[in-house]
């Protein structure tokens, strides 16, 4: 028994008992919504299915991806991003796909910082919750072949961001809430790793992180980690990020809606990147339980958008996020296939390949 309970056991009434009562069936009840918002993320996560050939490609995909600029580059941090100890990018292991059917071939840090041409932007994709490596590459591929199409003749170089989020498949469904949550603080983790990963590539080469749901949280803490935010991890240090040409596009955002602004969590993520694309869906039925899962009260980004006084705050530094509300194109799915569906969708990432 808590203190509570010990304190009324010699004093016990029907008052009290009922008041117990409605507090344990209240508990028990938000547990159980918690676990229910818990397994619709669980399920936003794709069926493996056909990935089809890049549409505006003049050759098939098997050859077009033998050309060094199409060969998707893979970063893996599952090895360093499971704790949160001591900064170690020397466990980053590198990877491109190099085939029609998505087979990994080895590769390294040196090939992706190849300096070639500065003038093609790099589209760093983070995935969000539930993901192995093989769905991870799925997903990348479908969401890289529609970039492509809407991109037209524009180059774009292509890398996934792998960080350790999938499923354990030992935990029982009513602990997802916590597993979830897990994974939100590895997601900060891995923000560190995607900072450094940044700060290795050529300063002037434009960048867009484009992250879909926790996969945002990866993406602004690394933004707010370049911009002189205050790193988690011992031995992580981080260039001057200022003059660096970096965008992001945030799709169905499961962070609090005012993380962005000035001393919130990553408040320093807008001192550096140029513009922040936030993808609103007020329909999106999977971040509707989002304030289930945390502690403190307000709705997800990827949901609520920014409040007029978050729109304030935000103009005060800068007005370097845009919101744009989605939700006629995609509907209430959280999935991020059904939001590369959509042609306006591929359209606005594309508009924020070049800062």
């Amino acid at each position: 028994m808590g203190e509570a309970d010990k304190d009324t056991r010699g004093s016990f009434s029907l008052n009290s008992g009922i008041h117990h009562t409605r507090l344990k069936t209240s508990i028990t009840a938000l547990g159980l919504l918690a676990s229910i918002a818990a397994v619709l993320l669980v399920g936003c996560v794709s069926p493996p299915i056909t990935i089809p050939a890049f549409p505006n490609a003049s050759v098939p995909l098997s050859d077009s991806l033998h050309r060094d600029d199409d060969k998707i580059c893979v970063v893996d941090a599952r090895a360093c991003c499971r704790t949160a100890g001591d900064f170690t990018p020397e466990q980053l292991s590198f990877s491109r796909i190099g085939t029609a059917k998505g087979e990994l071939e080895h590769s390294s840090l040196e090939v992706l910082t190849a300096e070639t041409d500065l003038t093609v932007p790099i589209c760093i994709l983070v995935h969000g919750y539930g993901f192995d490596m093989e769905r991870s590459v799925e997903d990348a591929r479908w969401a890289i072949s529609r970039i492509r199409r809407a991109a037209g003749d524009q180059p774009v170089r292509f890398v996934l961001f792998h960080w350790p989020s999938e499923l354990e498949h030992s935990i029982p469904w009513p602990l997802l809430p916590r597993d979830i949550r897990l994974k939100g603080n590895r997601a900060d983790v891995a923000g560190h790793y995607l900072a450094w990963l940044i700060d290795q590539l050529p300063p002037h080469q434009p960048i867009c992180i484009v992250g879909h749901s926790l996969g945002c949280r990866v993406a602004a803490c690394a933004l707010h980690l370049l911009g002189g935010g205050e790193a988690m991890l011992a031995g992580f240090s981080s260039g001057d990020g200022a003059d660096r040409p970096i965008n992001a596009v945030f799709v169905a955002a499961a962070i609090d809606h005012d993380w962005l602004c000035p001393g919130e969590r990553y408040g320093a993520s807008t001192s550096v990147a140029e513009d922040i694309l936030v993808l609103t869906n007020s329909k999106d039925s999977s971040l509707r339980w989002y304030p289930l899962l945390k502690t403190r009260p307000g709705g997800s980004l990827g949901r609520s958008g920014v409040s007029p006084e978050d729109m304030r705050k935000l103009k005060a530094v800068g007005n370097r996020v845009r919101v744009v509300s989605i939700e006629d194109e995609v509907g209430s799915n959280h999935n991020f296939r059904k939001y590369m569906e959509s042609e306006s969708v591929a359209k606005l990432i594309v508009s924020a390949l070049q800062p």
